[in-house]
């Protein structure tokens, strides 16, 4: 039985995107509800955290561009 490569690939990329928007939504989601109710603070701690979160979901969106290869290194053409 043959293996469409394409198929696969395309399979591995869109899995990467949804797992990607998962952890940013998440992320997001706990942002969210770290949030001071009006006129209330948060303590350094919860801002550290907050803070936290906010660069993993700048790191997962960056990750967009980084989509995963399913050719072995080997495989690749010389350059």
């Amino acid at each position: 039985m043959a293996i469409n490569h394409n198929t696969t690939r395309n399979s591995m990329i869109a899995s990467h995107y949804v797992d990607t928007t998962l952890h940013v939504t998440h992320a997001l989601r706990f942002i969210a509800l770290a949030m001071p109710p009006k006129g209330g603070h948060l303590s350094e701690e919860e801002e550290m955290g907050r803070y936290f979160l906010l660069l993993c979901c700048i790191d997962a969106l960056e990750s967009f561009t980084d989509e995963p290869s399913s050719e072995p290194e080997n495989d690749r053409p010389a350059a």
